[in-house]
């Protein structure tokens, strides 16, 4: 059998299975890119979070040099900057062994979850591009099909 264009089902179909394979590595494509820009979108907010966590490290400097300055009205300012150190650190250590607590727990979860297989695919590339090329490739295998199905296949 052949089409109008004198192709025979083997090659239809075989232009069929080629779609379908542009069409799934075309998916992941988009996948990526999509993976990408959410990636680039935390980097930004990872770097707000840096530089919020840098300020709030330098004003709590400065609250303790307060509490000292304030504790010295009443102790020996030796004293008052020993008193203050030692408040700061069992704060610190209650926190630090929260934290671990904490970690232990996210650390069972994670044993759970084996990790995904990383692919490399061209860098720059929009969705929107490779959305359009999913689109074609869809529309090119709807033709395939259709020809393969009988519409416009002529007995020869």
């Amino acid at each position: 059998m052949a089409d109008d264009n004198g192709r025979s089902i083997g090659t239809v179909l075989k232009e069929i299975v080629g779609n379908v394979e542009q069409i799934v590595r075309s998916e992941i494509r988009l996948a990526s890119a999509e993976v990408r820009q959410e990636a680039g979108k935390a980097g930004q907010s990872a770097a707000l979070v840096l530089v919020g966590g840098a300020i709030a490290v330098l004003a709590l400097g400065c609250a303790l040099i307060a509490a000292i300055s304030l504790l010295a009205t009443i102790v020996a300012l030796w004293s008052a900057a020993l008193i203050v150190a030692a408040v700061a650190g069992v704060v610190g250590a209650a926190f630090m062994c929260g934290r671990y607590e904490a970690n232990a727990a996210d650390h069972n979860d994670a044993d759970q979850d084996p990790g995904g297989a990383r692919g490399e695919y061209p860098v720059g590339e929009s969705t929107d591009q490779i959305e359009q090329e999913i689109i074609a490739e869809r529309r090119q295998l709807g033709r395939n099909l259709r020809r393969a199905r009988g519409e416009g296949a002529t007995v020869g």
